[in-house]
């Protein structure tokens, strides 16, 4: 590290830099800050592991990754429009809305969670979402807690490197890009 100083004289009206080196640098970096996932709530840290929350997921992969999936199929995430907020990305009927995805948001309350529009209040994210599975109430359709998907196929024999596949296999399904997730502890 250099240091420079300036002496200056009134009388003469020079003025001098001297500079000094001093090696005061350590070869080792500062430590890194602490992670912390903003993503998750503090209350709820077991959604890390829940397939269905996806917070750092943007919406359009939100909406192609729900477009091959079954009715019900759902992915909650942070909203793109309301910081602070959550998405519930729901798959529905395509004569509820043409493109087959509907987006709910999820708005923090004083009690805890609820849809926006919605009357229902719940202390956790996870009991929001449990109850729709079971009580959609304004929802076209209750939410699909399952892990089956009856458009996969596991077929281990695919090969991935093969320049006549029109898909990508990451994307293939929900349950591959919650695998995909997952891998990445994400």
């Amino acid at each position: 590290m250099s240091q420079i100083s300036m002496n200056s004289s009134l009388t003469s009206g020079n003025v001098g830099v001297e500079v000094s080196s001093s090696s005061n640098f350590s070869n080792t970096p500062p430590p890194l800050p602490e992670r912390s996932d903003s993503l998750t709530p503090p209350e709820e840290p077991h959604l890390k592991t829940a397939a269905w929350f996806q917070a750092g997921i943007p919406r359009e992969i939100a909406l192609e990754v729900l477009s091959r999936e079954p009715v019900g199929a759902f992915m909650v995430r942070e909203s793109t429009s309301k910081p602070g907020c959550y998405a519930l990305s729901l798959r529905v009927p395509r004569d509820f809305t043409v493109s087959g995805i509907a987006h709910y948001l999820i708005v923090k309350t004083t009690k805890g969670y609820k849809i926006k529009g919605f009357t229902k209040e719940f202390v956790t994210l996870t009991a929001l979402i449990t109850h729709h599975s079971v009580m959609p109430e304004l929802l076209p359709c209750p939410l699909s807690l399952s892990r089956y998907n009856p458009t996969f196929t596991a077929d281990d024999n695919r090969n991935d490197d093969d320049e006549n596949s029109d898909e990508d296999p990451d994307y293939n399904t929900l349950s591959d890009f919650r695998k995909m997730m997952a891998d990445l502890n994400v």
